[in-house]
């Protein structure tokens, strides 16, 4: 992990790097996604509505993936309400 972490500074120069342990990503992924309204919003109110904290959210300009972070212990119970 240092030696990735002094790669990232070496080459990259950020201000800062953070890092978050134990999290996992779920990637969500269709081409119907770009064309229907509030997928995302659907998304997130199920996994909000089973107590699973959103972390971090991150989608393509294509609109065609959505990748969300949730905790570790969350993961089994993300993936089973996505």
């Amino acid at each position: 992990m240092d030696k990735l972490i002094a790669d990232i500074q070496g080459q990259c120069k950020p201000d800062d790097i953070i890092i978050f342990p134990d999290m996992t990503l779920i990637a969500v992924v269709g081409r119907g996604m770009a064309r229907t309204k509030g997928i995302s919003g659907r998304i997130f109110t199920a996994l909000a509505n089973n107590g699973i904290r959103i972390r971090m959210i991150s989608q393509d300009s294509s609109e065609l993936n959505l990748i969300i972070a949730v905790g570790k212990n969350d993961f089994n119970k993300a993936i089973e309400t996505v």
